[in-house]
C-alpha cells in the first residue's frame, strides 16, 4: 500500500511469485492475477488475507495470468497471457509468436469460469468500455489491441480495436474522461520486426538462452485512445529516467504509471 500524501509504503501481503493485474471489487477487496505456478485468479481482503479463486481451466493450470478488469454485475474478466510460458520465460512467448493466450470471465456468484478467447498473442491488459458493451484485451506480441463484444448485436463476437501500434502494447485502463490508457512496454523496431518475420531466425532464438534474445528498448511511452480508437494524447519521453511503463491509472489529475524494471511507481500531470 502506498500513501500518495506521505510516500509511505506499507506491505499488504505477499505472493511466492508475480502479482500482475490489481482491481479493487465493489466490496473494497483486492482482486488479483498472480502470474506464476499455481497462479491465477485470487481475492486479498482489506487485511491481507489471500483467497484462491481459480488457478485453472479444464484442468490446465493457468501459465501466466496477467491482467483484469471488473464490470458493475461483479463479473471477473482477465487474461492468461500464455499457457506454455511462465513469467521467466516470457520472451520466448513473443519470440514464438504463438496463439498460446486466451481471454476469460469469472462469475463470482457462481464460482464458474468462461473461456470467452483462446488463441491469443500473448493476452495481457483488459479494459471494460464506460457502458460495458465492450472489452478491450492487449495483444503484446501482435502489436494489436482486440475487443470483445459483451452486449448488442455484436455479442460474443469479436474484432480489433486498434493495430499495427508502434511498440509493445503492455497494460490497459479506461479513466473516467472515457480515454483508454494503453501502456507501451518497449517500441518496436524494424530489426526485430524482420526477425519476428523469418521463422528460421525464430527457431534459432529460440534455442538460445534467454539472456541473448532482444533486449526491450529503455523508452517512456504511453498513448490515450477515446471509445473510437482515435488517438488523443501521445506521452514519449526521450532520455527517460523511467522505462518500461506496464500499468496506468489515471487520478486527481495526475498519471500514475507501473513499470516492469524499477522500484518506483512514476508520476506526470494529466495531460490538457
Amino acid at each position: 500500500k502506498f500513501d500518495r500524501k506521505t510516500g509511505k509504503k506499507t506491505t499488504l501481503t505477499t505472493f511466492e511469485s508475480r502479482p500482475l493485474g490489481l482491481k479493487f471489487d465493489s466490496l473494497g477487496n483486492i482482486i488479483v492475477l498472480n502470474g506464476g505456478n499455481g497462479g491465477g485468479l485470487h481475492r486479498v481482503s482489506k487485511d491481507g488475507k489471500v483467497e484462491d479463486l481459480v488457478t485453472e481451466f479444464d484442468g490446465k493450470p493457468f501459465g501466466l495470468a496477467d491482467d483484469v478488469d471488473i464490470a458493475s454485475d461483479g463479473t471477473i474478466y482477465f487474461t492468461d497471457a500464455t499457457d506454455k510460458f511462465g513469467f521467466e520465460d516470457n520472451s520466448y512467448d513473443i519470440i514464438e509468436q504463438r496463439p498460446n493466450g486466451a481471454f476469460y470471465a469469472y462469475d463470482p456468484s457462481t464460482g464458474k469460469t468462461k473461456r470467452l478467447l483462446d488463441d491469443m498473442y500473448f493476452a495481457n491488459g483488459v479494459a471494460l468500455s464506460k457502458d460495458e458493451s465492450y472489452v478491450l484485451i492487449n495483444e503484446t506480441a501482435k502489436y494489436r489491441v482486440r475487443r470483445y463484444w459483451l452486449k448488442g448485436e455484436k455479442k460474443g463476437t469479436n474484432d480489433i480495436f486498434i493495430d499495427n501500434l508502434p511498440a509493445f502494447p503492455d497494460g490497459i485502463l479506461r479513466d473516467d474522461k472515457g480515454i483508454f490508457w494503453i501502456s507501451m512496454i518497449s517500441p518496436r523496431t524494424q530489426e526485430l520486426d524482420d526477425l519476428l518475420d523469418n521463422s528460421f531466425m525464430k527457431k534459432v532464438l529460440l534455442r538460445l538462452p534467454k539472456s541473448m534474445h532482444p533486449a526491450p528498448v529503455p523508452f517512456c511511452f504511453a498513448l490515450g485512445v477515446d471509445e473510437n480508437a482515435k488517438v488523443i494524447h501521445n506521452l514519449q519521453a526521450t532520455n527517460p529516467t523511467f522505462t518500461s511503463i506496464t500499468n496506468i491509472v489515471a487520478f486527481d489529475e495526475k498519471l500514475y504509471f507501473g513499470t516492469l524494471v524499477d522500484n518506483a511507481i512514476g508520476r506526470v500531470d494529466y495531460p490538457k
